[in-house]
């Protein structure tokens, strides 16, 4: 059996929120001589060329983000969107190592500019769209979280039993605005740092992030409970190192507002976690 089909059956048979979908192996049909596919290897020799000391750290970002369903599921609709998160995830992860820091533009704290409300979600595959109500409220789109039902968010995201798919997150948060503010990023490779100033430009910009950790065992509140599972993120807290997190879980006491430490919510995305955020400029904003 091959590592990516027992990684989904390992997901299959373990206790969680959301079952991520199988995936078909239709447009991410590996090359069976090299294990992945032209496009990723074209990616993987960009990178080599220009980062030759780094072919490990390299060859290890593409063997985690190719075994994530998520990933696969963007290759499946979009190869080239698919190279493009690659590449993303790749010079994060390499100007990490290199000792980049990331670019912010507010001081110790950034949070909402609206009310964030705790949108329960109503069945255990829920948490994508609860997650989405939860932001387009807090981004002020909608009036509250009874302005849109979460079975219309669901059929706008695709979602099912097995839960939704980051990409069409994304989708959905972007179809209330005409400029597509939001991006999804592959973050299992970032810095816990690199996250947080995803999350805190995404606040200062007035779009709240939606986040989907991979192991919520890591985030106290869950008492070691593993899931697969959607939050949106209400402030972060620079000088207290804290982000507030907003819960759509349904189960007691999982769900609600909780405040977590930078280390805890890293940890939670170390394996096959992403967040959708406002994309920032690769220059600062001199209005910010």
């Amino acid at each position: 059996m091959s590592k990516f089909l027992k990684r989904i059956t390992a997901a299959i048979l373990s206790t969680a929120l959301i079952t991520l979908p199988s995936m078909t192996t239709s447009g991410a049909e590996a090359n069976v001589e090299s294990g992945y596919p032209s496009s990723i290897l074209s990616v993987r020799a960009e990178y080599v060329d220009e980062y030759p000391n780094d072919v490990e750290l390299i060859d290890n970002v593409i063997e985690d983000i190719f075994d994530d369903p998520q990933f696969t599921a963007i290759y499946d609709c979009d190869e080239e969107e698919a190279a493009d998160t690659l590449r993303d995830a790749l010079d994060r992860s390499i100007q990490s190592e290199c000792g980049i820091q990331p670019q912010s533009y507010v001081g110790t704290y950034a949070s909402s500019k609206y009310y964030v409300p705790v949108v329960k979600q109503k069945t255990n595959y829920y948490c994508g769209p609860a997650s989405i109500i939860e932001a387009l409220v807090g981004n002020g789109i909608l009036d509250d979280e009874n302005s849109v039902t979460q079975g219309t968010i669901a059929a706008k995201a695709g979602t099912t039993s097995n839960g939704t798919y980051v990409y069409k997150v994304r989708d959905v948060l972007n179809s209330y605005y005409s400029s597509s503010p939001y991006e999804y990023k592959y973050v299992s490779h970032y810095t816990s740092k690199d996250s947080v100033y995803l999350l805190v430009d995404s606040l200062a910009n007035d779009f709240v992030p939606v986040v989907l950790f991979s192991n919520t065992s890591k985030l106290g509140y869950y008492n070691g409970k593993a899931y697969s599972h959607y939050v949106a993120v209400e402030y972060v807290d620079l000088n207290a190192k804290k982000i507030g997190i907003v819960d759509p879980n349904y189960i007691s006491p999982y769900g609600g507002e909780h405040e977590v430490s930078f280390d805890s919510f890293s940890k939670a995305l170390d394996s096959e976690g992403w967040i959708i955020s406002f994309s920032p400029p690769d220059k600062p904003n001199e209005d910010k």
